[in-house]
């Protein structure tokens, strides 16, 4: 499990446009402004909103030997959000929450939306994913 790819996430710019996709792997997979990546290259520098470690997707496997995805807030200064779009619902996640994320939930923070996909057969976004907007 542990150099496996387990899942990705979309990240998608104030205009709406995909600019990167970050590869998750097992463990502490930290996100932010001058978060690296496995290659050493930086995931997001142009988000001024973005803390320097805002969030972290942490990977792991449950007793049942299934893969899960937890989201915790790394008290950034402005606040890492969990938007539910079935719901239309969003969630501000204070300082000790660990929230599961499920397949294709859309994460918040500084002015840049993400977008979690798990490793499965079907790993394509579709175009309602792509276009999910990070306001409201």
């Amino acid at each position: 499990m542990y150099n496996k790819l387990l899942g990705e996430l979309k990240v998608i710019n104030k205009e709406n446009r995909e600019i990167a996709c970050i590869n998750l792997y097992a463990g502490e997979n930290k996100i932010g402004r001058s978060s690296k990546d496995k290659t050493g290259e930086l995931i997001v520098s142009d988000d001024a909103f973005l803390s320097r470690e805002h969030f972290m997707i942490i990977v792991t496997e449950d007793e049942k030997k299934r893969i899960r995805f937890y989201l915790q807030d790394n008290n950034s200064r402005n606040g890492t959000f969990l938007k539910d779009n079935k719901k239309n619902i969003r969630k501000k996640l204070n300082i000790h929450d660990y929230l599961e994320l499920s397949d294709n939930d859309v994460i918040l923070g500084g002015e840049t939306c993400f977008i979690i996909k798990k490793n499965s057969e079907d790993s394509e976004f579709t175009d309602i994913e792509r276009n999910t907007k990070i306001s409201g």
